[in-house]
């Protein structure tokens, strides 16, 4: 916001329905300042140096003063909005209004308090961005995109300094081209909400997670991902729920630390459908793991699985290496149909 203006309005504010001194001093006026007149045609008129300290006096209301010191407040805290707005038919210099939305979420999100919200106001393409705090990206009834095909950059990078607040992100599509590296690189965040996203074509993985915070992915198709669909990398909690991996190259869901709850989904056509390394704990409910190359693996940690179908991998249903565990229910509630390699540990009693 012009600088004059944001003090002419504190001025306002100050003196809202009331006697005040409403004085303008613009950028290049040589130190004559500007005051406001009451009249219908409400022009600036000029004043001299001597008469800095003159007073007007209001005629209007209080109401009607109040109304300029709301129309003041919002226009200055503009760079901090709690709701900002893209459009493809927007501008960046634009400040990101409902009636002036800017062209691309980095350039909402500068304009964007901490917390707030980021609407898509229709389909389109609205570029690559890197979230320093937290925020709501909303996209619902278009299709908002993102396409990052430069190699080794990602389409979405989280990384809040304090590793505390919530990123919510809503509707988005994300397209890496064979090149770009992560759709979503998480370094830091306190939790991270995905809803009805669609991820594919990375070099890396669809959705990198490597901080020990709180992860949930609802309803969304993570696929053709060069690495993994989903990666959990550190002592994070997360929690998936009716979401699709497919034709992820190593595996849908891979975790080496962290507990991860997989509820309603399916794995279908990747390297491995579920993947346990390190000290990672994986629950499987209600999941279809079907045509992969391995249904299950843990070459460490544990997975254990109830409710599932796992079936037509071309592979091994599961595969139990060094101090992996895989562990089914009882009773028993999955149909597992092929080979396997590794005996199943004892299996998780139903409550």
């Amino acid at each position: 916001m012009n600088q004059g203006l944001y003090a002419w309005c504190q001025e306002t504010m100050q003196h809202a329905g009331g006697a005040g001194t409403l004085l303008w001093n613009p950028p290049g006026s040589n130190g004559n300042y500007w005051s406001k007149r009451t009249d219908v045609q409400g022009k600036w008129v000029k004043k001299e140096n001597s008469e800095k300290m003159h007073k007007l006096h209001f005629t209007k209301s209080f109401l009607a003063g109040a109304a300029v010191a709301l129309a003041c407040t919002a226009t200055a805290y503009a760079s901090g909005a709690n709701r900002t707005f893209v459009a493809t038919s927007g501008s960046d210099a634009n400040d990101c209004s409902v009636s002036d939305p800017c062209r691309t979420f980095t350039a909402a999100l500068a304009a964007t308090a901490s917390g707030g919200e980021i609407v898509v106001v229709n389909s389109g393409g609205y570029g690559p961005v890197s979230i320093t705090q937290p925020v709501t990206i909303s996209a619902i009834g278009g299709v908002a995109s993102i396409t990052q095909t430069t190699p080794a950059a990602n389409a979405i990078t989280i990384n809040i300094a304090s590793g505390t607040g919530t990123v919510t992100l809503i509707g988005l599509g994300l397209h890496g081209g064979g090149t770009g590296n992560d759709g979503i690189k998480v370094t830091k965040v306190g939790a991270l909400r995905l809803f009805n996203l669609s991820i594919e074509g990375f070099a890396n993985d669809g959705v990198e997670f490597g901080f020990a915070g709180q992860l949930a992915i609802y309803d969304s198709n993570i696929n053709d991902n060069a690495v993994n669909g989903l990666e959990v990398t550190a002592a994070g909690s997360v929690f998936v729920h009716n979401t699709g991996f497919n034709g992820n190259t190593t595996a849908g869901v891979a975790a080496s630390d962290g507990t991860v709850s997989v509820a309603d989904s399916y794995a279908h056509g990747n390297g491995d459908g579920i993947a346990a390394s390190g000290t990672a704990d994986i629950a499987l409910v209600g999941d279809h793991l079907v045509s992969n190359t391995n249904g299950i693996t843990a070459s460490a940690g544990t997975v254990t699985f109830a409710n599932c179908l796992i079936t037509q991998n071309t592979g091994k249903t599961w595969v139990i290496s060094a101090t992996g565990a895989i562990l089914g229910s009882t009773p028993a509630t999955s149909l597992v149909i092929g080979s396997a390699t590794g005996a199943l540990g004892v299996a998780a009693a139903l409550q």
